[in-house]
C-alpha cells in the first residue's frame, strides 16, 4: 500500500497522471461551424431544432467576423452537445477550461440597463431521466439582464456580460452557487450610451459597441476561474475566481447553446463560435501547493530502506 501511494505521489509531482478521459493539452471539444453544408446537419450534431446555421457571421478568433457560427434566436429551448467519450471532471493535476466566441450585436443595451438579452453557452451534467431529473455542476457564460441582488454584485459592474455557476458542493468548503454575476469593468466603462467606449484599443467594437468577445472559464476541484477578453486579443480583460466550488462526482457531460436553462431571451439571440473544451494544467499556485504537500506526504510516510522519487526543481511563477 505504501508504495502504491509512493507510486502515485510521485507520479503526480513529475507530470505522469493522466484521467482515464484526458491529459494536459488535450482538446475534448473544439467546434468552429465550419465543417456543416446547413442546419440540419448541424442540428444532427448540436440537437435542437432552434439554433440554426449562419454562413456569414463567424468569428475570426482575433475579433473580426468570417466563416460560419451558430446563431440561437432566443426563444425556448437550448441545441446540446453530449461531450465525446462521457462525462469529464476536473482533478488537482488536470483542470478544465471551456471557452467560446459570443458576438454582441449592441441591441440590448440600454444605457447601463439591458433589454432583456439572455443568452449564454454552458456546461452541466444531467441524468436524462425526465421522470427524476437531476443537474449538476452548471456554469453558464453569457448574457444577462440583471445580476441577483442577494449575491452583493460587484460595484460599477454593468449586468450584461456575466456568468453564474449553480449546484456545485459547497457546504464545508465555501459557496454552492454563483447567482448570476459579472466583472467589475466600471473603472473603463464609463460611457452609458456606448459602455464599450474607454476601453484601451477598441478597435474591434466599432460604432455602438457590436462585436465578438471570448468568454472562458477555468476549472479546478474547488476553483472556478471566469475571464473575458473583449478585444480577443488573447489576453483577458476582467478575471474573478472563487475558491470552494467542489465540482461533484459526475463531472461535466453536456454543452449547450441559447437560452439559459432554457429560458426566452425577450433581447433576442445571439451567435456562437469558437467552442472550445480542452484540459489545461493547474494554476500555478495551485500547483505549487499540490507539489508542497505531496513533499510533505512523502517526508512523513518515507522509512529507511523505502524508495524515494527525485522530484526536480520547480518554478514556479505566481499569476498576478
Amino acid at each position: 500500500m505504501r508504495n502504491t501511494m509512493y507510486g502515485l505521489v510521485c507520479a503526480m509531482l513529475l507530470g505522469a497522471v493522466s484521467t482515464s478521459w484526458g491529459a494536459v493539452g488535450d482538446i475534448l471539444v473544439t467546434e468552429d461551424f465550419e465543417g456543416y453544408v446547413d442546419t440540419p446537419a448541424m442540428q444532427g450534431v448540436w440537437l435542437g431544432t432552434v439554433g440554426t446555421l449562419d454562413p456569414a457571421q463567424g468569428s475570426d478568433g482575433v475579433g473580426g467576423s468570417v466563416g460560419q457560427s451558430a446563431f440561437h434566436d432566443g426563444t425556448v429551448s437550448v441545441n446540446e452537445m453530449l461531450i465525446p467519450g462521457g462525462a469529464v471532471f476536473p482533478t488537482t493535476t488536470e483542470w478544465l477550461k471551456l471557452s467560446v466566441d459570443i458576438f454582441d450585436d449592441d441591441t440590448s443595451l440600454v444605457g447601463l440597463n439591458p433589454d432583456n438579452k439572455r443568452m449564454s453557452l454552458g456546461m452541466r451534467w444531467f441524468n436524462d431521466n425526465p421522470f427524476n431529473p437531476i443537474v449538476e455542476n452548471i456554469i453558464e457564460l453569457g448574457h444577462w439582464n440583471a445580476f441577483d441582488p442577494g449575491d452583493d454584485p460587484l460595484v460599477d459592474t454593468i449586468p450584461h456580460f456575466a456568468y453564474r455557476a449553480i449546484l456545485f458542493n459547497g457546504p464545508g468548503a465555501g459557496p454552492s452557487v454563483i447567482g448570476w454575476d459579472g466583472w467589475d469593468m466600471g473603472t473603463v466603462l464609463t460611457d452609458p450610451l456606448d459602455p464599450f467606449s474607454e476601453v484601451p484599443g477598441n478597435s474591434f467594437l466599432g460604432a455602438g459597441g457590436a462585436g465578438w468577445h471570448r468568454y472562458s472559464v477555468r476549472i479546478g476541484p474547488e476553483t472556478l476561474i471566469l475571464d473575458i477578453d473583449m478585444d480577443m486579443d488573447g489576453t483577458p480583460d476582467f478575471s474573478n475566481t472563487f475558491e470552494g466550488l467542489e465540482t461533484t462526482a459526475n463531472g461535466f457531460d453536456r454543452i449547450r447553446f441559447g437560452g439559459p436553462s432554457g429560458i426566452t431571451s425577450q433581447g433576442g439571440g445571439s451567435h456562437f463560435d469558437n467552442i472550445v473544451l480542452e484540459v489545461i494544467a493547474p494554476e500555478p499556485t495551485t500547483l505549487s501547493l499540490i507539489v508542497i504537500g505531496g513533499i510533505f506526504t512523502l517526508h512523513r510516510r518515507s522509512r529507511p530502506g523505502k524508495k524515494r522519487c527525485r522530484i526536480p526543481e520547480l518554478r514556479v511563477r505566481a499569476s498576478i
